[in-house]
């Protein structure tokens, strides 16, 4: 995450409240859990890692160590928008199809 955001479900939500401040399509059933993490946190610990390494190649993983439903975030973003009463649709994902 980041002020120049433009892709992922943060930004996808925005731009579709934004055409329809009633109505939210939100895929999968909204459980999906998701882990964010702020861009400068990840080049911190991207240049720490970088100073930390006395090897040709490392392998870190940089996450968060809290989750958040995709449900929560349309929660977040709709209040943050000032809407209230939005109705959220729950689009099934299948996978492996095709």
């Amino acid at each position: 995450m980041g002020p120049r955001l433009r892709h992922g479900v943060i930004y996808d939500f925005i731009l579709k409240l934004k055409k329809n401040p009633r109505r939210l399509e939100i895929l999968g059933d909204g459980e999906q859990k998701r882990s964010f993490l702020w861009v400068e946190d990840a080049i911190d610990a991207t240049l720490k890692a970088l100073n930390a390494s006395d090897e040709g190649f490392d392998v870190y993983n940089v996450g968060n160590v809290d989750w958040v439903s995709v449900k929560e975030v349309a929660d977040e973003v709709a209040t943050i928008m000032g809407l209230g009463n939005v109705e959220y649709v729950y689009k099934p994902v299948l996978h492996g199809l095709g």
